[in-house]
């Protein structure tokens, strides 16, 4: 390469002139780096990328509403994640699960996190959210009434620290899918909390809460097929007897994979 072309390289493309950065700049860095704090994405890049697409084009932000505590086992998934996920895409009855697919990696989520998770759950195509965000709480928790509390904080239209409540019929249709798909409940376990459930949500507008099913004279939610029923005098409590297993069947811990 000649002297002269080597100059034309040397020379700067723009002028201080030329660049002209606006006035607002500062304001949006501020902003994103308080969101990114906030937010704690497991993918800084990929969330970056979704926060500044979703600011240009007037969408809602991927932002967490408050700083979360994580736990050093977490994997992945967080509530507060989750909760955004729900901001994002809850309005919609149904959704596409390549559309959730792409709003979970906005976030900064693992793809193979959420492929595992799809077939864990054995979700269509298209899925029900409801059914989605009943299986994404699994992940969350091992017990059942700490997976169903997180269910009901991220679906409530309740402001954060009143009681989460939910509508019975949504709650009833994701309880039944998870206690039957990963749980293996007993059906008449599962009548019985149930028609405990409607007794509450009558009195409550239809709604439900974590305080009803955690309230101890709830009947159980959790005991699995093939453990010995609750007794008939005590239907109302919940068992007490324990089998080595893999499961600890009078918390209702699991094995998730």
């Amino acid at each position: 390469m000649d002297e002269k072309n080597l100059r034309k390289l040397d020379e700067p493309f723009y002028t201080a002139e030329q660049i002209i950065v606006p006035p607002e700049l500062p304001e949006i860095l501020k902003q994103f780096t308080k969101a990114a704090i906030k937010t704690q994405p497991p993918d800084l890049l990929e969330w970056s990328a979704s926060y500044f697409r979703a600011r240009a084009t007037g969408q809602k932000l991927p932002v967490k509403d408050r700083l979360e505590m994580i736990p050093d086992d977490y994997d992945d998934l967080t509530l507060g994640l989750l909760k955004i996920l729900h901001r994002e895409l809850g309005h919609n009855n149904v959704a596409d699960l390549a559309e959730i697919k792409e709003h979970w990696v906005g976030l900064g989520l693992s793809p193979d996190k959420f492929d595992e998770l799809v077939q864990f759950g054995q979700l269509p195509g298209t899925a029900e959210w409801n059914r989605f965000i009943a299986v994404a709480c699994t992940k969350l928790a091992d017990h059942v009434e700490d997976i169903f509390s997180h269910y009901c904080m991220v679906l409530t239209n309740e402001p954060e620290g009143n009681n989460a409540s939910v509508p019975l019929t949504l709650f009833r249709e994701a309880y039944e899918y998870v206690a039957d798909l990963i749980f293996h409940v007993d059906r008449k376990i599962q009548e019985t909390f149930i028609v405990y459930m409607a007794e509450v949500a009558d009195r409550q507008d239809g709604m439900v809460s974590p305080a009803d099913f955690n309230y101890r004279e709830c009947p159980t939610m959790h005991l699995p097929r093939g453990f010995p029923p609750v007794d008939e005098d005590m239907g109302q409590q919940r068992g007490d007897t324990t089998t080595e297993t893999d499961t600890d069947k009078t918390s209702g811990t699991y094995s998730i994979p």
